[in-house]
């Protein structure tokens, strides 16, 4: 009872707090533009649940012994049609965890945040990988002709396999950059999308939708690591970004702007940086900095 009370009087968590909110609303949007139509087709409006299941449950047929089409279509039709609106859903029940206190909820959203990640990038690479084998390696001017593919499809989830390698050593905010690549990919993803379905004037509400939470989602992410670090806007996202996501407090006595050690100093704002600073927000005594008030003569 004592823990669970002294939880939710930490005033780090109380800032964080909106921006759970924010990542709930934003993350069930994003799930329910799964059921909403994206993309007008030749005849019909495409909604992703409906060519999510088709693929999985018709494809096999369809395609006879094509199994390399087959294969192709279904990974690129999870890449397109599940993952991103999964990862909404994630964020949406990983952030009510953390308004709820519930660890071993989080702890399993944030298992399949990772899982999920992961088994996006191995999609992504695997229908990369299948059609260099089927129609062999693109020329530079292919490559240059159809660059937001290559960006899409090959450097996105090779960056995002990196940046999951990176933050395994991030154990205390490993989440958090989790959820920070993630919602950036569903951006970009959707934001390539929306930019095909514009040029062609095939875009339809659900695609709009999806944009928008993405967005609300990195923004939110972003908002929360800031709360629950105490650094700056611009430190965190710099933080999120090099996989170094940690508590302002884990540095003590050092600048929560610049991480310039602050000992012996007589006025309280950085040397380096100009930042000012308090005791409380640095979590340490001025006697435990040497910290010592300049005397008029």
């Amino acid at each position: 009872m004592t823990q669970r009370t002294s939880h939710r009087q930490d005033p780090r968590d109380a800032k964080a707090r909106k921006w759970r909110l924010l990542t709930v609303s934003a993350g069930l949007v994003l799930a329910a533009a799964f059921f909403l139509p994206a993309i007008q087709a030749c005849n019909s409006p495409l909604v992703p649940a409906e060519m999510a299941y088709e693929l999985i449950a018709d494809g096999w047929e369809r395609y006879a012994h094509r199994w390399p089409d087959y294969v192709s279509d279904l990974f690129g039709g999870i890449g397109m049609y599940v993952t991103a609106y999964a990862f909404g859903a994630l964020m949406a029940l990983a952030a009510a965890a953390r308004l709820t206190v519930h660890r071993r909820w989080h702890k399993a959203c944030s298992i399949g945040l990772l899982g999920l990640l992961l088994v996006d990038c191995a999609v992504l690479l695997t229908l990369v990988t299948i059609l260099l084998a089927t129609e062999g390696i693109p020329s530079l001017s292919e490559i240059l002709d159809n660059w937001q593919a290559f960006l899409v499809f090959v450097v996105a989830p090779a960056l995002v396999l990196a940046y999951v390698i990176l933050t395994v050593r991030l154990r205390p905010r490993a989440f958090l950059c989790h959820m920070f690549v993630g919602s950036l990919a569903a951006l970009l993803w959707f934001g390539y999308w929306f930019l095909e379905g514009v040029t062609s004037g095939n875009a339809l509400y659900g695609l709009y939708l999806s944009l928008a939470a993405a967005w609300v989602l990195l923004v939110s992410t972003i908002g929360e690591a800031r709360a629950v670090t105490r650094h700056s806007w611009r430190r965190t996202i710099w933080q999120l970004m090099t996989c170094r996501l940690r508590d302002a407090t884990g540095w003590q006595g050092h600048c929560p702007g610049c991480d310039y050690y602050l000992f012996g100093l007589t006025a309280m704002r950085c040397p380096e940086c100009g930042r000012p600073f308090s005791f409380d927000e640095l979590g340490v005594s001025p006697e435990t900095l040497g910290f010592t008030v300049a005397r008029e003569v």
